[in-house]
């Protein structure tokens, strides 16, 4: 499937190629656009490979400076990145303490809840164990007042 495909693409491509050509060659106006690109890249082309050509060893020691520049914030990078899964670590294991000790709490908080409710229940009487009031007494008590 590869090969068909890549074959698609060359021929498209020359058949591209090609028409661009004849359009060029039919159109005065493209021609001369054309050229005129053709000669401005040259042109420019000559001019930096003279310049760099000239100025060799400073553009060596530019480049030099800036490939030392880029390798010391990658490393610096590198560090950070390092110090950062350490932390993340770090935190991960502060996290599940914490989740621990949490817990630790409730059960405590939870044995604590029963042992005062048992407490709390010993020491209530009981309404079952009070007589029941006569509705008769209850009566004279309000006539009487």
């Amino acid at each position: 499937m590869e090969k068909q495909t890549k074959q698609w693409l060359v021929r498209g491509s020359l058949l591209g190629f090609i028409a661009g050509s004849i359009f060029v060659a039919s159109n005065k106006q493209a021609r001369t656009k054309v050229i005129t690109i053709a000669n401005t890249t040259k042109t420019r082309t000559q001019h930096w490979i003279q310049v760099i050509n000239d100025n060799r060893d400073s553009v060596m020691q530019q480049l030099q400076a800036s490939k030392d520049n880029i390798m010391t914030i990658v490393d610096e990078a590198s560090e950070d990145v390092e110090t950062l899964m350490e932390t993340s670590k770090n935190l991960k294991s502060h996290a599940l303490n914490l989740v621990s000790s949490v817990q630790d709490s409730k059960e405590e908080l939870l044995q604590l809840t029963a042992k005062l409710q048992a407490e709390k229940d010993m020491l209530e009487p009981s309404q079952e164990l009070l007589p029941a009031p006569d509705e008769e007494d209850d009566q004279k008590k309000l006539e009487e007042l």
